[in-house]
């Protein structure tokens, strides 16, 4: 999705479900995978927007305690808005963020919008050349976890003061990125955020907490992440074997709808 007018994405908050024979009464989960999301300069007549803005799940009944589950995902410049803005129930893992150059915006930004964040789960992303790396606005009282991320950016995080459950992230100044990635240019086509051998590693996560979600223990490339000692959305270090990020589809040599999680 490529230089629309507003959103790239949106998905609205969503009102009280009706029972309707046949719909989901019990926890189900939205996925948003292996897409593409960049905008250019030009302005909305409708106001600034994110590349992609997902709102929260009905307050009661059925799909109050649903998920978004977005990973996997390329989100490349935004000069006005953030990459991404979700409130509600989300996971959020193994994707890039390219370019979120405006200034008072972060690539990922949580916070309550027409309904309140609830739960979020950020994990393994690989944020680079952004103002603002991750913000998280306010409390998600249903649980957090803010893990095994790398970040590049001039402010690279900023959580709300109950936002605890943080660690074993990279975080650095935009003109570090060059010490752990390859070629961290902007440029599409010839960007590549792959880590430097020896770099972007640390002690084994536990990643347990998210072994409910769809593919949580591959990576952006869907490679297994086998000792879970990568940060950011690659496990692997030296050439990239996977997919060029660019204004293309994403493409793989497998079938990239597979929700097998190897353990």
């Amino acid at each position: 999705m490529q230089n629309p007018l507003g959103y790239c994405l949106e998905i609205k908050f969503q009102k009280p479900r009706p029972a309707v024979e046949g719909m989901p009464v019990t926890p189900s989960s939205t996925l948003v995978r292996h897409n593409v999301f960049i905008k250019n300069d030009s302005r909305s007549p409708d106001g600034d927007r994110p590349n992609m803005l997902v709102g929260g799940f009905p307050a009661s009944g059925p799909g109050a305690d649903d998920l978004y589950e977005i990973y996997g995902n390329f989100f490349y410049h935004n000069p006005r808005e953030s990459l991404l803005q979700a409130s509600g129930r989300v996971a959020i893992h193994d994707n890039v963020f390219v370019d979120g150059a405006a200034p008072g915006h972060a690539a990922i930004t949580l916070r309550d919008h027409d309904s309140p964040l609830k739960n979020a789960s950020i994990y393994h992303n690989t944020i680079c050349s952004s103002a603002r790396g991750i913000h998280v606005s306010g409390p998600a009282p249903e649980g957090h976890a803010v893990i095994g991320n790398l970040v590049f950016a001039d402010t690279p995080t900023s959580f709300h003061r109950s936002i605890t459950q943080v660690s074993a992230n990279i975080i650095s100044s935009r003109s570090d990125a060059a010490t752990y990635l390859l070629n961290p240019t902007r440029e599409l086509g010839v960007m590549n955020l792959y880590p430097r051998v020896g770099q972007c590693q640390g002690g084994a996560l536990d990643l347990t907490p998210f072994i409910a979600h769809a593919d949580y223990n591959l990576d952006f490339n869907r490679t297994s992440k086998v000792g879970h000692h990568f940060r950011g959305a690659y496990a692997g270090q030296g050439a990239n074997p996977g997919w060029q990020l660019d204004a293309a589809l994403k493409r793989f040599e497998s079938d990239p709808l597979s929700s097998q999680n190897p353990q």
